[in-house]
């Protein structure tokens, strides 16, 4: 399938810490926006209790991708792909297709860092938390605003890789994020920091936030 272009050193850790706290839900259906090549989907699948994983992409190529990794049958047809256990769907993460709480677990990763800014962050974060029934977990990262390698890279993002240009980079604050939670409904209950190997302060933070029951 050739290089997985969500591949990457920050990026790689985000997913696997995700990973494994998805794998400790008992959980028959979880949504996962922004599914890519399934690089997640698979690791959730394959290692957890996580039965029918819905995966959410915007490109159809991509699903088609995660289809074959997880070695399901070749997807075609404009509907849903359905491939073996993943269940995956083409639409926008801000548009979510689906009935307000019908999930009890819902993932999206390495996804809002690449939005324009933080309106259409926080949009797709409440269209995300939007399809989770109370009690249930949003598993999502950010890019932590307050390291200045983060602000550095970021900063001159067009110079080093000019595709940036087309896929924007942005970082945010716990504080913004942990506002927009609240008028969400969601309260954060683990917060991990990701750091890169050769730097001390938090790069990203994995955040589980969970819809409060009312």
């Amino acid at each position: 399938m050739g290089t997985d272009i969500s591949r990457g050193p920050l990026s790689d850790r985000i997913r696997e810490r995700a990973a494994e706290i998805a794998r400790k839900k008992s959980c028959d259906v979880a949504l996962e926006v922004g599914v890519g090549e399934g690089l997640l989907a698979k690791s959730v699948i394959e290692g957890g209790t996580v039965r029918t994983l819905v995966g959410v992409d915007v490109l159809k190529q991509k699903l088609i991708e995660a289809g074959l990794r997880i070695r399901g049958d070749n997807p075609s047809g404009d509907g849903p792909i359905f491939s073996g256990r993943l269940k995956a769907v083409a639409a926008r993460g801000e548009t979510l297709p689906f009935r307000d709480k019908t999930f009890n677990l819902a993932i999206t990763v390495n996804t809002l860092h690449n939005q324009p800014s933080w309106d259409e962050a926080s949009d797709l974060l409440g269209a995300v938390c939007g399809a989770v029934r109370p009690g249930g977990s949003v598993i999502f990262d950010i890019r932590n605003g307050r390291d200045p390698l983060i602000r550095a890279a970021y900063r001159f993002s067009t110079i080093i890789d000019p595709s940036t240009r087309r896929l924007p980079v942005n970082a945010y604050s716990m504080s913004r994020v942990k506002r927009r939670l609240l008028e969400l409904g969601f309260e954060v209950v683990k917060k991990v920091p990701i750091r890169y190997r050769f730097w001390p302060i938090p790069s990203a933070f994995l955040i589980e936030a969970v819809r409060i029951k009312k």
